[in-house]
């Protein structure tokens, strides 16, 4: 990865399911770009920087960034899942829980959220 590519990941860190705007086209769009300081660590690892507030009550940050490791696109990857389980549940994971749970359960406890709905359509792979 890039310096370009990183300033992309950098901007979509910030993933969150309000983010995700649909246009006249009926096409989806990331919106809401944020900026975190990182560290470069290599052309396509980053750790966040000395200093860097993150907010411990984001269900769509990925445990590398939670527990402040050395972190990879994969990051972009686990917010997107986490939006993705949203759309299909309609609610965030582990609801009615609190999102600081949440996220100490997903980040801390290693722990996956549910499918709830029971719906026919999931495909196979899904389910599991």
């Amino acid at each position: 990865m890039n310096v370009n590519q990183i300033r992309s990941s950098i901007a979509i860190l910030s993933q969150s399911a309000r983010n995700i705007l649909l246009d006249n086209g009926g096409l989806l769009k990331i919106a809401g770009f944020g900026l975190i300081r990182l560290s470069n660590i290599s052309p396509d690892k980053a750790k966040l920087a000395p200093g860097a507030l993150t907010d411990h009550s984001n269900v769509y940050m990925a445990p590398e960034i939670y527990n402040d490791e050395i972190f990879d696109r994969s990051a972009d990857a686990y917010s997107f899942g986490v939006i993705l389980y949203e759309m299909l549940e309609g609610v965030q994971p582990f609801h009615p829980k609190t999102p600081e749970v949440a996220v100490k359960l997903m980040c801390l406890e290693k722990k996956r959220p549910q499918f709830k709905i029971k719906v026919r359509s999931y495909p196979p792979d899904l389910r599991e």
